[in-house]
């Protein structure tokens, strides 16, 4: 019985730890068998789990685990004892920074090498004895950096000496940052009231807050993308050849407007663009559209006044106005669609650049 007991404990804390604030914050999949199982997760498949296998594979246990004291304020056992619940609901859409304000970085923890790579010489349960007397802790989340080698099974990951211990209240995280952090208005010569020291390693001590503040204001050492390298669009334009179209009807789409251009010149819609050079400027649900023409016809001035007084329509509607663009708005016109052009051009270029970074 006694072992049974040490076990329904030690599966008790992994499932306080499994269904924490913290550890939902992380944790993609126990978020979403929360989200697709109405709030529960089944015993059977916390079951799964490697840490809760390495104590039971009895479904009892785990139950009765769900009931122990030290976990009643945290999950909820179902009627059927099948599976388990939060007491109170995790929310992504609110929950997922409040780790900021529970949360210190911890740095100069002692690594060594070992195969070429850095390792900690210590565990996350030395880092936690350290905390505890402060409150709850939910998590410690040791700091590695990944190399960035060809393919993911052969990454590595060395330790940095750094990592954030996340209590579980905002009381504890205040306590602990009052005796290892010196005040931030007390000059120079004012120390933390506690020191931490782990074997010769003294240990630096700072609000999570605090930290990504620093960091955003530290200018990046990322590499620069290269500039991006396109050829630029260029259009030789002459004047008279652009009808600009003003309220154009509901449910319009480009060819509903080359069908208009078609049954003017008397011609096949699909033709308009092989025979008149012509090109409609248009996305769906803008209220104006533009029609183009590469080459000059004698009909362009004859199909914009037929257009305005409703003698050609478009999708059978007659639009609000219609004219041959001049001066200044002509002007403006191919501008814009010239810059228009180089951007689609740029973006295509950017693309096929970071395509290429990400393949290497």
């Amino acid at each position: 019985m006694a072992d049974e007991t040490k076990v329904i404990e030690n599966v008790a804390e992994r499932l306080r730890f499994f269904f924490s604030d913290a550890n939902l914050r992380r944790d993609k999949f126990m978020r979403k068998e929360l989200e697709d199982n109405e709030g529960k997760v089944a015993i059977e498949t916390l079951l799964r789990f490697n840490s809760i296998k390495q104590y039971t594979e009895d479904a009892a246990i785990v139950a009765k685990a769900a009931t122990h004291e030290s976990v009643t304020d945290r999950i909820k056992l179902s009627e059927d004892e099948k599976s388990i619940s939060r007491a109170v609901a995790f929310d992504p859409a609110t929950q997922m920074n409040d780790n900021v304000q529970l949360s210190i970085r911890v740095t100069n923890l002692p690594t060594e090498e070992v195969d070429g790579e850095q390792k900690y010489k210590v565990s996350r349960e030395d880092i936690k004895e350290l905390f505890v007397k402060y409150g709850p802790v939910a998590l410690i989340n040791l700091h590695h950096h990944r190399s960035k080698r060809s393919s993911p099974s052969k990454r590595s990951a060395s330790a940095t000496g750094a990592a954030f211990v996340e209590f579980e209240t905002v009381e504890a995280m205040e306590k602990a940052s009052a005796d290892l952090i010196a005040p931030a208005d007390g000059g120079e010569d004012v120390k933390a009231a506690t020191t931490l020291k782990v074997g010769d390693n003294e240990l630096g001590v700072q609000t999570m807050q605090t930290w990504l503040d620093e960091k955003k204001n530290t200018p990046s050492k990322r590499k620069e993308a290269p500039p991006v390298e396109f050829k630029p669009y260029e259009l030789e334009w002459e004047k008279g050849r652009v009808i600009s179209i003003k309220g154009v009807p509901e449910g319009c789409d480009r060819e509903k407007i080359f069908a208009a251009i078609g049954s003017f010149y008397d011609i096949e819609a699909d033709d308009v663009t092989e025979k008149l050079s012509a090109y409609v400027d248009y996305s769906r649900g803008q209220s104006d559209a533009a029609i183009r023409f590469k080459e000059a016809n004698d009909r362009i001035a004859e199909l914009a006044t037929k257009l305005a007084d409703g003698g050609v329509k478009i999708a059978d509607a007659a639009i609000a106005s219609a004219s041959i663009l001049e001066g200044e708005e002509e002007d403006e016109y191919y501008k814009s669609f010239i810059a228009f052009k180089n951007k689609q051009r740029r973006n295509q270029a950017e693309e096929k650049q970071n395509k290429r970074r990400r393949s290497r």
